[in-house]
């Protein structure tokens, strides 16, 4: 299961969500079943032909109730794409949660479904080089109020590079989390993971990083 604000064929918006569409194909490779849920948008806030995009995979969409209040960070979601993520974990033995974003609602969505399936949800976070952002009054409010809940809540988080391995570490002394995701290096680009129908359990296991 994804979470995204933006999502294919919106790839304007840059890298994450590229790599997140190709998680999703590369995970429905393996006959898991991916649903994602995002929006009516693009990036630039122009509503999509959603009517003309197929994809290997379902795609929930819910239509942006303010484009005002989109452009200002909140991206606000039908309250149908939670009801329907709801019934699909009921159903569920485990779900696994990928997002991308760490402000802003979407990873608010993400938590209030972990707190409410603790037993089930499994939160898993790649940053894709959004770990730093330009501060503001609204961001320093959200992370005062959020990140270090949010952080604490996370099973996984994939990080591409040493980089993102020190931005992690970074944010988590400054959190004073105590207790820590799981970080593991995953490929960049889909590319690197074509052919690999089996998961090599060994491969992810040395590059699973402790903090």
């Amino acid at each position: 299961m994804q979470f995204s604000s933006f999502y294919y064929p919106s790839m304007g918006f840059g890298g994450p969500v590229k790599l997140m569409y190709d998680y999703a194909n590369w995970i429905n490779d393996y006959q898991k079943d991916v649903v994602v849920y995002s929006t009516d948008i693009h990036h630039d806030f122009s509503r999509l032909e959603t009517e003309i995009i197929k994809t290997p995979f379902n795609i929930i969409r819910s239509k942006v109730l303010s484009t005002f209040l989109a452009k200002k960070s909140l991206i606000i979601f039908s309250p149908f794409i939670l009801l329907h993520a709801i019934k699909k974990i009921k159903k569920s033995k485990t779900i696994y949660i990928h997002f991308w974003e760490l402000r802003g609602l979407v990873p608010l969505y993400c938590l209030f479904l972990y707190k409410l399936f603790p037993q089930k949800v499994r939160l898993i976070h790649s940053a894709f080089g959004q770990l730093h952002y330009k501060k503001s009054y609204f961001r320093n409010a959200f992370d005062c109020l959020f990140l270090k809940i949010i952080v604490e809540s996370l099973f996984m988080a994939m990080v591409q590079n040493k980089h993102e391995l020190e931005a992690y570490k970074s944010m988590i002394k400054k959190l004073n989390i105590k207790k820590n995701p799981n970080l593991y290096q995953m490929p960049l680009h889909i590319n690197s993971l074509k052919g690999k129908k089996e998961i090599d359990r060994e491969s992810i296991q040395s590059n699973k990083k402790q903090l």
